[in-house]
Formats: C-alpha cells, sequence, structure tokens
C-alpha cells in the first residue's frame, strides 16, 4: 500500500511539473496580440540561404543610423519587424525582391518588435508588421500595417 501511494505521488508530481514546464514555453496571450519568443538561431533558420545572403533595402533601426537619414532629408520609416512574425517576413521578402521599387530618398529601419518597447510605447505600437512615417523629429505623420504587402502599403501610404 505504501508503495502503490509512493508511486502514485511520484507520477502527479512528474505529470504537474511537466504540466508547469508546457506553460510556461506556450505562447503568452496579452489582449489580441501573441507574443511568443524565438531565438535569433531559430529565427534565421525561418529564411532560405538566397534571402539571408540578398541585400536588405531594410536598416538596423538605431539612434544614430536614424540621425543620419534625417541629417540627408530622407523620407524616415520605422518597421515594427518580428522574426517569428509570418506577414513580417512577407513583408521583408517583398522589400528585397522590390528593393529597385523604393525610392532613393526614403530609408525604412528595421526595428525589433519584441526589444524595441520604449520605441513602440513611444508610437503607440501594439502589433508587429506595423509601419510608422515620422519627421526628421521622431514625430509621427502616418501609421498602417502591411498585411505582408510591403512596397506596395509603402508607396500607398507615404507622406
Amino acid at each position: 500500500m505504501k508503495n502503490q501511494t509512493l508511486i502514485a505521488t511520484v507520477i502527479i508530481v512528474v505529470v504537474l511539473a511537466i504540466g508547469l514546464f508546457v506553460l510556461k514555453q506556450a505562447p503568452k496571450w496579452s489582449g489580441n496580440q501573441r507574443e511568443v519568443a524565438i531565438s535569433q538561431e531559430a529565427a534565421s533558420d525561418v529564411y532560405s540561404q538566397d534571402q539571408q545572403d540578398s541585400i536588405s533595402p531594410l536598416v538596423p533601426y538605431s539612434e544614430q543610423n536614424f540621425a543620419a537619414a534625417t541629417a540627408r532629408g530622407d523620407k524616415t520609416v520605422i518597421f515594427f519587424h518580428a522574426a517569428w512574425c509570418p506577414t513580417c517576413r512577407a513583408a521583408e521578402a517583398d522589400f528585397r525582391a522590390n528593393a529597385d521599387k523604393i525610392p532613393n530618398n526614403v530609408t525604412i529601419f528595421k526595428a525589433d518588435y519584441d526589444t524595441e518597447k520604449e520605441l513602440k510605447k513611444k508610437y503607440n505600437v501594439i502589433v508587429q508588421d506595423t509601419f510608422v512615417q515620422v519627421d526628421g523629429r521622431g514625430n509621427e505623420i502616418t501609421k498602417w500595417n502591411s498585411g505582408g504587402q510591403g512596397v506596395r502599403t509603402l508607396l500607398t501610404n507615404l507622406r
């Protein structure tokens, strides 16, 4: 009888431990927004080697890069991108495929949706695949989502 109780207790503890582990690994929901943590190594596996090797018209967001673009007088757009987001990947692929259609005076900054929390807060960005056009002082001009159609929606929404 003691052995059966001990075995049952061990099984229950193991099942609970596995359940907690699975819950910690599951995607978290924040309102209607699904946030999934993914390592950069796993994210790079999502792209084909051709996509990784091609030149991207997207510039990594940094304050220095932003200052340089605005000093040149470029129209600046911040693309809130997440490696785990299928529409973000589609938009990025479209930018790569149609880089020649992007006007020379436009700089598109790729900001990491998962890490640029202050930037998201500043522009009230609540979903990935959001684009925010800003002026030279960083004030929002317009904001949109591309639905994975990068260049077309860029050209349509650019002011």
